[in-house]
């Protein structure tokens, strides 16, 4: 994972302090807010929508890395000729995989 530069760093006190000011200003604004100690991000707050988006796309990308390995496969199998496969192994076997 890359670092990126983070801005938007508060500290736990001022979360305690100011918690529904910042909350309102993470869902009017769709930006992260980093909490963090000595200007080091630990966690980050999202507002629902932005965190619904993130879940949308990560399972987006999965599924389309399995369709690439199902393609891989295929065109593996092809490049090797006909073989003998048993149907019932082969799905338990992507079953096990998941």
């Amino acid at each position: 994972m890359t670092k990126s530069k983070v801005q938007n760093i508060v500290s736990m006190r001022e979360i305690q302090r100011n918690y529904k000011r910042l909350f309102d200003k993470v869902r009017k604004t769709k930006t992260p807010l980093f909490l963090g100690s000595y200007a080091e991000p630990k966690v980050v707050i999202l507002d629902v929508d932005s965190f619904r988006q993130l879940e949308k796309k990560s399972k987006n990308q999965h599924k389309a890395m399995n369709w690439i390995k199902v393609y891989k496969d295929l065109e593996r199998i092809s490049q090797k000729g006909r073989q003998n496969v048993n149907l019932a192994e082969f799905i338990k076997k992507d079953r096990a995989s998941r």
